[in-house]
């Protein structure tokens, strides 16, 4: 059996017979060897694997041609099931993945090879020259969704060069089937911590039809970075909103506590007004320990590393978070008992004190909300700390 290679080169190519003869003419000079072939040991233990993903015009036969190891799907899946089986079938602890389509300078794949030393993912910044107009437009707003989003702090998240070890790719549990496939890795090996670094590289006219839509294929890269932020970046998706909500909340509370208030002779907020405050107060908050929760979750399981929830979020928070809502409950249903006394004093007749009893029902329901959730995030936290000393 040959020995296992220093770094795995992964090439999906979906009809690319233009593209694909060029890039392995490139990697055959770059790797400075009489062939490419897996089953060789070449100088620098480099193994070059191509996934055909249901090509239908000379892109397999192509590949045939050269000493690769070549993967065929029977039909076309997409570009992140193609790497998908390109990890699955390589074997090198370093990983590079490079389009098919000759856009980018194969030179550079020995670059990232080397700073892969050092580092847990590499990734290249394009040049912008050569990117369509359009294509651009949607790179940049999707690149700053991206960076504001997730804390990404290169330039370039959605570049199909790059390099990434295997440890690391193992852990990252690439899930997506498409051309969004950059967009998960970017924004997983952001959040969680791992120790990366950014290579600026030209980029070169495609060979070839382009099979990217730029807005059917951008809209399901945004649809993927929000849905990946439920779990690895609670604090925008959920705690910030909540905490917006909960401020709106308060700040309206406060104005119509006493009775009416008055912005101006046309304005008038009033009491509709304030239980809209408290309609806004325990759905922010209820947003707020959603976060929280999900924050600790992420943790368990390793999808982000402690940081800050781990930070604040201790066993006596949430002992004191259970105190304050036995402490909150008790004053809602003494409020409660209060406001019932008096309307069987009127003899049942109709209770006008709706402000006392939104009050009531506030306290009530945001003491059971805190109570719960304690309960809920201890566990979490008990389970962290578990796997912390076990592991260590």
């Amino acid at each position: 059996m040959s020995a296992i290679p220093q770094a795995s080169i992964i090439i999906p190519a979906y009809n690319e017979e233009k593209g694909l003869p060029v890039v392995l003419e490139q990697l055959r000079k770059t790797l400075n060897t009489r062939e490419i072939s897996p089953d060789d040991s070449l100088a620098d233990g480099t193994e070059v694997i191509i996934i055909d993903d249901g090509s239908s015009d000379k892109t397999a036969e192509i590949a045939r041609g050269y000493s690769c190891k070549l993967i065929s799907h029977q039909k076309n899946m997409g570009k992140g099931k193609a790497i998908q089986t390109g990890i699955a079938n390589s074997r090198g602890e370093k990983i590079i993945f490079i389009d098919a389509d000759g856009t980018y300078p194969v030179e550079e794949v020995l670059h990232i090879i080397t700073r892969l030393d050092d580092n847990d993912v590499v990734f290249t910044a394009r040049e912008w020259k050569n990117i369509p107009i359009l294509n651009l437009i949607g790179n940049k707003m999707i690149s700053a969704v991206i960076k504001v989003f997730s804390g990404f702090t290169g330039h370039d998240p959605l570049s199909g060069l790059y390099g990434i070890r295997r440890s690391v790719i193992e852990k990252l549990d690439v899930e997506t089937s498409d051309f969004s496939i950059e967009t998960e890795i970017v924004v997983k090996s952001t959040v969680m911590g791992f120790n990366m670094t950014e290579l600026p590289i030209r980029y070169n006219r495609r060979l070839g039809e382009s099979k990217i839509n730029p807005f059917k294929d951008g809209l399901k890269i945004l649809k993927l970075i929000f849905s990946l932020l439920v779990v690895y970046n609670p604090l925008m998706t959920f705690i910030l909103p909540g905490i917006f909500l909960c401020l709106i909340g308060f700040i309206i509370l406060l104005l119509t506590w006493a009775g009416p208030f008055y912005l101006s002779k046309n304005i008038t907020l009033d009491t509709h007004t304030f239980i809209f405050s408290v309609m806004a107060i325990l759905v922010g908050s209820q947003v707020i320990i959603q976060g929280v929760i999900l924050d600790l979750y992420a943790v368990k399981h390793r999808y982000k590393k402690p940081g800050l929830a781990l930070a604040i979020f201790k066993p006596l928070f949430f002992r004191g978070l259970f105190l304050l809502g036995l402490i909150i409950l008790t004053v809602g249903i003494i409020i409660t008992i209060k406001a019932a006394f008096i309307w069987i004093d009127n003899g049942f007749q109709p209770y006008f004190d709706t402000r006392r009893a939104v009050i009531a029902l506030l306290l009530n329901l945001f003491g059971v909300q805190l109570i719960f959730s304690s309960l809920i995030g201890s566990v979490f936290v008990r389970e962290i700390k578990n796997d912390k000393t076990s592991s260590g």
